[in-house]
C-alpha cells in the first residue's frame, strides 16, 4: 500500500538548522521548519545540518507547509 494512502508522505530535503524541537528543512524552493516529533524517519538525531535527507511524515503536515 502506497504511503501516501496511509497519512505519509516522503519529502527530499536539506537539513537547514537543527533545535531540541524541531528541525529547518529547504525542500528546493521554500524553508519550513517541521517538529522531530512529526519526522517518523530518519530519526532527527541523527542528522546533520548540510545533509540531503528524504524525510517521512505526515501528509496533512506537509500540505500545511506548502511542501506538497
Amino acid at each position: 500500500m502506497p504511503l501516501a494512502s496511509k497519512g505519509w508522505i516522503e519529502i527530499s530535503c536539506t537539513v537547514e538548522i537543527i533545535t531540541d524541537k524541531a528541525i529547518r528543512v529547504n525542500d528546493g524552493s521554500d524553508s519550513v521548519w517541521i517538529p522531530r516529533s512529526q519526522i517518523e524517519d530518519p530519526d532527527p538525531s541523527e542528522m546533520e545540518v548540510g545533509s540531503e535527507v528524504t524525510i517521512l511524515i505526515p501528509e496533512w503536515l506537509a500540505e500545511s507547509k506548502g511542501l506538497i
